[in-house]
């Protein structure tokens, strides 16, 4: 079983949260924006977008976090929602059509943050999708407002 205590008002004066993360929710990187709806809840939307040659992603994960343990300066945080993806490829040739999809996967993320004015924070994720179960990381940093 396990034990959830309260988040210390620390961070819960600071309701608003804008970061960005490399690797996470949105792949390589991604722009994020979290509110809190009370001291232990939230919702937040992290997304991105990338264009590699002729190669264009975009990816967009909201989630529900919930602060499982907390500190007055750190906190055990947890996060789950939908990943949203929309890949599409240009045709190298005139006579070949572009192609894309669209797809989905469930992310679910624990892991560290610093709390306070500045947002630091370090996750560990399990995707899962069509193409089976991924783990992966991310790092963040943002301020809260």
């Amino acid at each position: 079983m396990l034990a959830v205590a309260p988040a210390t008002a620390a961070a819960g004066d600071r309701r608003d949260a804008a970061y960005l993360e490399l690797l996470g929710k949105g792949g390589l990187w991604s722009a994020g924006y979290e509110h809190r709806l009370d001291a232990r809840l939230g919702v937040g939307v992290a997304a991105s977008a990338s264009w590699i040659a002729d190669e264009r992603l975009l990816s967009a994960s909201p989630y529900l976090g919930v602060v499982v343990r907390a500190s007055r300066r750190h906190a055990w945080f947890a996060q789950t929602g939908p990943q949203l993806v929309l890949h599409h490829v240009r045709a190298a040739v005139p006579e070949v059509d572009d192609h894309g999809h669209t797809g989905a996967a469930w992310q679910a993320t624990s892991g560290w943050e610093l709390r306070g004015a500045l947002l630091v924070r370090a996750s560990l994720s399990v995707i899962a999708g069509p193409g089976g179960v991924v783990p992966w990381g991310g790092v963040a940093v943002g301020v809260r407002w």
